[in-house]
């Protein structure tokens, strides 16, 4: 698609569902059920704040991600999206999960939130390059 605007968003979506199918298997297998692991809660906010993200971290800084995205090579883009990933929701909501860590000694659940994050950022890093037709020069 030529739209880096629909590519990006459509990578990040894919991300999201992939992050949301590995909570989904979190929650079974720790409590047994989709809602103890709150997945309707999980997945309406991840959705919200990775909607803020897509507008403010992929699409205001387009032409920093084209360039770098055509520049190198697709295994480098990956991980470049996940720390960006994990960095973006670090900024975002990221460092309530942190809070919580430390203070509730919660670490599980705010292993598995960031574990989510750099599932979204593979996602982006796999598809977007896939997706978009200008993601290599011509």
């Amino acid at each position: 698609m030529k739209s880096y605007a629909l590519a990006s968003t459509l990578a990040l979506v894919i991300g999201w569902i992939a992050a949301i199918l590995f909570h989904s298997i979190f929650s079974i297998s720790v409590y047994g059920s989709l809602r103890g692991g709150d997945l309707g809660v999980v997945t309406f906010w991840s959705f919200v704040f990775m909607m803020l993200a897509n507008g403010f971290f992929i699409q205001l800084p387009q032409s920093a991600i084209s360039q770098f995205c055509r520049r190198t090579s697709r295994s480098n883009f990956i991980l470049t999206s996940i720390l960006y990933a994990l960095a973006c929701f670090t900024i975002l909501i990221g460092w309530l999960w942190i809070q919580a860590i430390y203070n509730d000694n919660n670490r599980s659940f705010g292993i598995v939130v960031y574990s989510q994050a750099a599932i979204i950022g593979l996602g982006f890093g796999f598809f977007f390059p896939r997706l978009w037709k200008y993601a290599t020069p011509s």
